[in-house]
């Protein structure tokens, strides 16, 4: 057996490496440190930040997690009995302490949380360093490997996030920092302690069995000449007993209370559809995966690994070559397990393939040897071009990724339900209060931003709505952009039965009287002053048509809340099926933009004889004096349709 290599490095160098690296998350992280969840799959990052908050809020029991959404997405078969917000959700250990943070601060505040996944993930690329090193690299390749992982635009996003896959593959780095030491010290607490810590990954996040398993099938396979193999699968054995057993407990939670996270396999219906599914990942994310500069270096890992396997690989080479190769396929498995969250959620491919990936470039690092001075500085200058070009690459990644779009529904809500929480207080509304939200758009971020419980309709149908009016809840929240077009669209009879309480000019609070005959129109629910409003009896347009002008008005605000009503009404309206739009633009200058559009194709999609559109568009706070406001049609599907008694005014909120 080839006595493995042990590379050398000074007692300082960790620190001064995680020292680097924190600059360096300054950097790339500081204008979004204690944002509240937002943009890309903010919708599962807000889950896991309830999670946190449930615990702050339900006594810190970390095997009953919980969010404050009381309606779970996947319901137990048998029903639910209470309404607890009581949740399977694997080992929440991020959340859990965030919410000890929580507690000693009496703030619930999301930097917690991210802070947390942000340190793990800066332990995790240290310990990566340290492997590298103790491989044979030498530290400017050591550093290159490593900036590949944070550069890695993947990785860089939920960096600072809130998703639990971050500090899973942190302990998975970990781990393998132990694993190799195992290897080249032959100590076995150094093999406990890598099992442990990959059990714990596997426990946060289940797909990390994976790499567990790789990590026991390496030893069985190199099992000749190895003294301390009954010990090796009798450590395997436990760790792999108490990932079964929690598993079954927290299927047994799933069973008894529900879940707000989806615990079942989504498979390819066939090789053929894996396979579509599959290209349409590459399509959607190959340049999230990585950059271009990313995959050149894996190709020039591949070369070095070749010439390492030609020369001088020892044992601890191999077996961390074989890991890797055990753990691609293994993911090549779980994707096809997995193949209809692929498309849609980049971060499955933390879960699989970007540990055995990562792992895969550092054998080949030791065979990169300068002997003399000048080949040392040559190398730092390869390392730190590649990790600038790398890092550069990333970078643009992220401000798109952090950039809010007029089409984003998700992000429209978090900025209408900013500051609910004051708006509620200042109503002197029950912190226990139970709100039902209508057309959510997600699970979690309305109840967070207002800290109350309650439900949510996240896909607004006649049939969601009426079920939901069956929970035990005491106010309904709608937001004012959403009331006429998707709620009393579907179901026009809750206009009755609703009597508004208060309004901030985004959500208005409701009661609900399920008895209540008196009709109300969408306006008097909105409790709106109006003002400046222009009438239009008739507005034909046709397919030439591309853009109609409504109004434009030069709007002098306060700091009053102002908002867009848009009404009209069409007989026997043609089939909308390609794009209509309602757009308001409003600017002053290079000082100030806001642009959204409203999609209004939903309200021909029923063969009615006559339509109603009703739209409102709410302006940012504290819009400069002097604003000036076009609203127009935008008319890309030309269509052709007569508009009768258009409607465009402007209203006003008072503070309460």
């Amino acid at each position: 057996m080839t006595e493995p290599k042990i590379g050398s490095y000074s007692g300082k160098e960790p620190w001064l490496f995680g020292f680097f690296l924190l600059l360096l998350s300054f950097l790339f992280f500081y204008p979004h440190l204690f944002e509240f969840p937002s943009h890309l799959h903010a919708w599962t990052q807000s889950d896991r930040f309830a999670l946190a908050v449930g615990y702050f809020k339900n006594g810190l029991n970390l095997f009953l997690p919980s969010t404050l959404n009381l309606y779970p997405k996947y319901p137990p078969a048998q029903g639910i009995e209470t309404f607890n917000g009581i949740t399977s959700a694997a080992l929440p250990l991020p959340e859990y302490l965030s919410a000890l943070v929580m507690k000693l601060t009496g703030q619930q505040h999301p930097a917690y949380l991210r802070t947390i996944v942000l340190l793990a993930g800066l332990i995790g690329l240290t310990m990566f360093y340290l492997t590298a090193r103790r491989t044979g690299a030498v530290a400017s390749f050591a550093l290159l490997a490593t900036l590949f992982v944070f550069s890695s635009p993947v990785f860089t996003y939920y960096l600072n996030g809130f998703i639990p896959g971050i500090p899973a593959l942190s302990l998975g780095f970990i781990s393998l920092y132990f694993y190799v030491k195992y290897l080249q010290l032959a100590h076995t607490k150094y093999f406990a302690l890598s099992m442990a810590l990959l059990t714990l990954a596997a426990l946060i996040r289940p797909p990390f069995l994976m790499p567990l398993i790789a990590l026991v099938m390496v030893q069985l396979i190199f099992w000749k000449g190895n003294p301390n193999i009954e010990l090796e699968m009798k450590l395997a054995g436990l760790h792999l007993f108490v990932f079964v057993a929690f598993w079954v407990f927290d299927r047994r939670i799933s069973a008894t209370y529900g879940s707000m996270f989806n615990h079942h396999l989504l498979p390819a219906s066939s090789f053929q559809d894996w396979k579509e599914l599959m290209a349409t990942s590459w399509k959607n994310w190959r340049l999230a995966y990585f950059s271009g500069y990313h995959y050149l270096f894996i190709a020039v890992s591949l070369v070095l690994i070749r010439m390492l396997l030609k020369s001088r690989a020892n044992e601890t080479d191999r077996k961390l070559l074989l890991f890797s190769l055990l753990g691609v396929g293994a993911s090549v498995c779980y994707s096809y397990a997995m193949a209809q969250q692929f498309p849609l959620h980049d971060y499955y491919f933390l879960d699989s393939f970007f540990l055995p990936l990562a792992v895969l470039i550092i054998p080949g690092l030791s065979v990169v040897r300068p002997e003399q001075k000048s080949q040392a500085i040559m190398l730092w200058i390869i390392a730190l071009t590649g990790s600038a070009l790398m890092l550069t690459a990333s970078w643009k990644v992220q401000q798109k990724r952090y950039a809010s779009y007029p089409w984003d529904k998700t992000e429209i809500a978090r900025n209408h339900y900013a500051g609910s929480k004051a708006f509620l207080d200042s109503l002197h509304i029950d912190s226990q209060s139970r709100i039902l939200v209508l057309d959510a758009y997600t699970s979690n971020v309305p109840l967070l931003l207002m800290d109350r419980k309650g439900f949510t309709v996240i896909e607004t149908s006649s049939e969601n709505i009426e079920a939901a009016l069956y929970l035990p809840f005491e106010y309904i929240v709608i937001q004012n952009s959403v009331l006429a077009s998707d709620v009393l669209r579907q179901m026009p009879s809750l206009a009755q039965k609703l009597e508004p309480v208060a309004n901030n000019g985004r959500i208005g609070l409701y009661t609900y009287h399920p008895d209540a005959t008196d009709d109300k129109s969408w306006q008097a629910l909105l409790m709106a002053d109006r003002h400046k409003g222009h009438l239009t009896q008739l507005n034909c347009f046709g397919s030439e048509d591309e853009y109609v002008l409504l109004s434009d008005t030069l709007l002098h605000t306060s700091t009053e809340t102002t908002a867009l009503l848009f009404q009209a009404f069409s007989s026997f309206p043609p089939k909308v099926t390609k794009g209509l739009d309602l757009v308001t633009d409003a600017s002053k200058g290079d000082d100030f933009h806001f642009y959204q559009s409203v999609d209004l194709r939903p309200f021909f999609e029923n063969r009615a004889d006559s339509v109603n559109i009703c739209c409102f568009i709410p302006f940012p706070d504290q819009m400069p004096d002097s604003t000036r406001i076009k609203t127009y049609l935008w008319n890309p599907g030309k269509n052709t349709l007569c508009l009768q008694n258009q409607i465009v005014q402007f209203t006003k909120y008072h503070s309460p």
